[in-house]
């Protein structure tokens, strides 16, 4: 609860944070929650296993995504929670819908340009680079041997989500992140939002379209600035720290039983993904 005396306190902390935040679409935004947008002392997260943030860039004019799709299924299954999957629909001349449905966001488009994203199906694995190129791996040829290799590091840091819906479309995220070790340089918070089971047309490997195609984990859309927001300090080992956010969501056409939020941390400069965890959205009703 605010006090009086520290009305001007949170004023200015607040400010600074909208500042850091972009504002998404209309009344859409991120903002500080009960702690001014601050991070404080956390209750440490307990599962401190690596895991792999799969962005798989994707189109419905894809021919040869369904079987992509096939492939990454098979990879979850697999791998389990330590795998988190994303497609991206993008501006390409993949990603033009074959009907009302539009999965395209302006995020996702802005992504695909950075990352030299030129090809469809391609997967990225926590946005890693070889040899000072972005590692992109084609799903067709099978994709269990670089999530493998992603999964034989030693997580670096620890992270966790949680988020509560209630009627008016008011998601209430908690972040907990937990050092494992030092981890120098400027970190970022990604939040976005992924939604399962829509029905929408796909071309298949066969040529033909498929008007009852199902797409799964398709980014939707974007909480924090398209790098994310900032974290106030480097992270040294045994840090311990919690943050809570709310968001007001564009839920018109998405369906709050299918979505998760996904959160991971970057570094600010190369977007490297340290690590990633994912959440259905709980009813506070």
């Amino acid at each position: 609860m605010m006090h009086k005396p520290h009305i001007l306190l949170f004023t200015c902390l607040t400010l600074a944070a909208f500042v850091s935040c972009q504002k998404i679409e209309n009344d859409s935004y991120l903002r500080p929650a009960g702690t001014v947008g601050t991070w404080h002392e956390g209750v440490g997260v307990s599962d401190k296993n690596q895991r792999v943030l799969l962005e798989k860039y994707t189109g419905p004019r894809c021919a040869f995504c369904p079987n992509a799709d096939l492939i990454i299924a098979d990879a979850s299954a697999r791998y389990g929670s330590k795998l988190i999957a994303a497609a991206i629909h993008d501006s390409s001349s993949f990603g033009r819908p074959l009907g009302i449905v539009d999965l395209r966001t302006d995020e996702g488009n802005a992504w695909c340009q950075y990352f030299e994203i030129t090809q469809h199906p391609i997967v990225m694995l926590n946005r890693t680079k070889e040899n000072g190129q972005w590692l992109k791996v084609d799903p067709i040829g099978g994709v269990n041997d670089p999530i493998q290799t992603v999964l034989q590091d030693t997580a670096g840091v620890a992270i966790s989500i949680r988020c509560v819906s209630d009627a008016d479309s008011l998601l209430q995220i908690t972040v907990n992140l937990d050092a494992l070790t030092d981890i120098p340089g400027e970190l970022m918070l990604n939040l976005i939002i992924t939604e399962d089971s829509i029905v929408a047309p796909q071309m298949q490997s066969s040529g033909q379209r498929l008007d009852t195609y199902i797409h799964n984990h398709v980014l939707r859309q974007v909480i924090t600035d398209i790098w994310g927001t900032p974290l106030p300090s480097t992270l040294k080992k045994a840090d311990r720290l919690e943050a809570q956010f709310e968001y007001v969501w564009n839920s018109a056409n998405l369906n709050i039983r299918h979505c998760h939020i996904v959160a991971f941390l970057t570094e600010k400069e190369s977007h490297r993904v340290l690590n990633c965890d994912q959440c259905s959205i709980e009813s506070a009703l």
